[in-house]
């Protein structure tokens, strides 16, 4: 009998042991919260790909018809935004110039009318110019691109000293609140 009792006792306690034990919930649960980035990039798009390039070169800006090249804009914003330019004009190794006559500014990618990119006054080196000002409108990350043709003035061209000329285009944005 006295083993009997020391059974149950040591079951007693055991069982005890194990029901004092807290049960893990049945479920857990955590809140991930976190915010997208605003993000703006630009600069010249390389022919055939999406990528963006700071700095470019393009030769042969002396034709009738100019310099052609792609802006582009990555951006996942819905801001408006205004693009300006400030150019140089063409120089060369012993400072001669030959102006830029005109900034011709369209959409990529759709029929799109080309127009004038306006004068808006001068810059440190050259002429500032309000390239066109636009509202992001595809929600998430997109590209918007846009074709700048930049003309030389012919008659001055014609006039000119041979020898390689330079000219420089920088582009900035600005947002519109």
């Amino acid at each position: 009998m006295k083993r009997y009792i020391l059974v149950l006792i040591l079951l007693m306690s055991a069982f005890g042991v194990l029901s004092a034990a807290p049960l893990p919930p049945a479920q857990v649960t955590i809140t991930l919260a976190t915010k997208v980035p605003e993000f703006l990039s630009h600069g010249f798009l390389l022919e055939g790909t999406d990528v963006i390039e700071s700095s470019i070169n393009v030769g042969d800006a002396f034709t009738d018809t100019g310099a052609q090249f792609t802006y582009s804009v990555r951006t996942n914003i819905s801001s408006q935004l205004t693009i300006t330019a400030e150019v140089t004009p063409f120089l060369n190794s012993s400072a001669d110039e030959i102006s830029v006559k005109n900034i011709f500014v369209r959409q990529a990618g759709v029929e799109a009318v080309e127009a004038p990119a306006k004068v808006t006054g001068p810059g440190s080196s050259g002429n500032t110019y309000e390239l066109f000002t636009f509202t992001p409108s595809i929600p998430g990350m997109a590209i918007y691109s846009y074709e700048l043709r930049v003309v030389a003035d012919q008659d001055e061209l014609a006039a000119a000293p041979t020898g390689e000329y330079v000219s420089t285009v920088s582009i900035g944005i600005r947002p519109e609140n």
